[in-house]
């Protein structure tokens, strides 16, 4: 079974517990590294300008709390990428996203579908809890 290293610890800490516990269950079969979990207004808002997320600070499923029960449990979504790193292998991501796709569904959860830029291409690391 892999592990996630430090920062991907870190990262994940900041991010939902049905994500934390999907990724788990996807970790067991497949390395994977979190990229990024919550994100604060400055960064938000460069990836914005840099048109690398569709939203400002603070609408962004990084910047939102999931609550239930009156709890916050962490930012509604995550980045996702298999280990090595591949940004750029289109079918590692697939695989990856079906990974999450089905032990989500295995453990009673639904995620967004994925989100589609302006450009065409797909966003594949971001896994977002679905409420």
């Amino acid at each position: 079974m892999y592990k996630f290293g430090i920062r991907s610890q870190n990262n994940i800490d900041t991010i939902c517990t049905p994500i934390q516990e999907i990724a788990v269950e996807v970790l067991k079969t497949m390395d994977i590294s979190c990229q990024s979990g919550e994100r604060y207004e400055v960064e938000q808002n460069k990836l914005f300008a840099e048109k690398r997320s569709k939203l400002k600070y603070p609408l962004s499923a990084h910047n939102r709390q999931y609550i239930k029960a009156g709890k916050k449990l962490g930012v509604k979504a995550g980045d996702f990428v298999p280990c090595p790193t591949y940004w750029e292998s289109i079918p590692e991501l697939v695989r990856m996203r079906e990974l999450f796709n089905y032990h989500a569904g295995k453990l009673g959860y639904k995620l967004k579908p994925m989100i589609i830029f302006s450009d065409g291409t797909g966003d594949y690391p971001h896994i977002e809890i679905d409420e």
